[in-house]
């Protein structure tokens, strides 16, 4: 009877230390999770960050470049012009792309 009773006693405190274990395993894989979506929002907040600076600087170079084919009054810059909108749409769809991806 007493070997039985240690018997279940050792059975009952392994069943508590095994779900101690899964709690705790629970909590590393949640936590882990969870370093992983701030990570992956970080990096997103970056790139639109990145993308946004981008998109305004080839917006003031168009600008520059619509301004000089205005003053010059030259087709050629016009073309420069549709040309950097056409590359920077280029850029956009890529950086979009990238951002999807990850």
């Amino acid at each position: 009877a007493a070997a039985r009773l240690a018997q279940r006693h050792r059975e009952a405190r392994a069943a508590k230390e095994a779900k101690e274990t899964e709690a705790a395993t629970q909590r590393a894989v949640a936590e882990a999770v969870a370093e992983v979506r701030r990570a992956h929002a970080e990096q997103a907040a970056a790139a639109k960050a990145a993308h946004a600076a981008h998109v305004e600087e080839v917006r003031r170079a168009a600008a520059a470049a619509e301004a000089a084919a205005e003053a010059r009054g030259a087709e050629a810059g016009r073309q420069a012009v549709l040309c950097a909108l056409a590359e920077e749409r280029e850029r956009q769809a890529s950086a979009i792309a990238q951002t999807a991806a990850r």
